[in-house]
């Protein structure tokens, strides 16, 4: 409902918001077997254990402090310690 005066500080709905915020969120589609196009790349998932050390595209090189399950893990970057979520396309072992 649109409030004449309020200059969209209202706490109502504002002109051109529909209210349904799923319809921002990304959709992978599945790959049909008789598509004409290639196939996408899987990427294979880096396993990573305590100790390693890895090179990560924002933060620089660190150590693997702790794992958590295959969801996870935390890397000790010298200033900080940052949850990493898996898979990470900017983080590689070294």
């Amino acid at each position: 409902m649109w409030r004449f005066g309020c200059f969209g500080l209202c706490r109502g709905r504002v002109r051109g918001d529909t209210g349904n915020d799923d319809a921002k969120k990304a959709v992978t589609r599945r790959y049909l077997p008789n598509s004409p196009f290639k196939a996408p790349d899987v990427p294979e998932l880096e396993e990573y254990e305590v100790g390693d050390r890895v090179m990560h595209d924002t933060f620089g090189i660190g150590r693997v402090v702790a794992l958590e399950g295959r969801l996870a893990v935390r890397v000790d970057f010298s200033p900080q310690i940052e949850r990493i979520t898996l898979p990470c396309p900017k983080m590689t072992a070294l």
